[in-house]
């Protein structure tokens, strides 16, 4: 299987972000809980990211363990064995 690289951190303005390879998520607060926001090649350190970064609306998460765990699943659905070609409905 490829190897994916998790990292997690915190924005420039204070917001819990993670990478997933290529894909960038940042927590943005709400009234309750976080929304997950993504975005895609950001080759910076994720200290150096902001709200302004990212641009998809991904889904809400209750706290930090959420988001971590939101994470964690989408780091499971990236990884894939390197030959395994990708498919598209017909």
């Amino acid at each position: 299987m490829n190897d994916i690289i998790v990292e997690h951190g915190t924005t420039s303005d204070g917001l819990m972000a993670a990478r997933v390879d290529g894909l960038a998520y940042i927590a943005i607060p709400l009234k309750e809980g976080f929304s997950i926001v993504s975005g895609w090649k950001l080759n910076r350190p994720i200290g150096e990211w902001s709200r302004s970064d990212v641009y998809c609306a991904e889904g809400a998460v209750a706290d930090e363990v959420s988001f971590r765990a939101y994470i964690a699943d989408i780091a499971l659905h990236v990884r894939r064995p390197a030959s395994a070609p990708l498919r598209s409905a017909a």
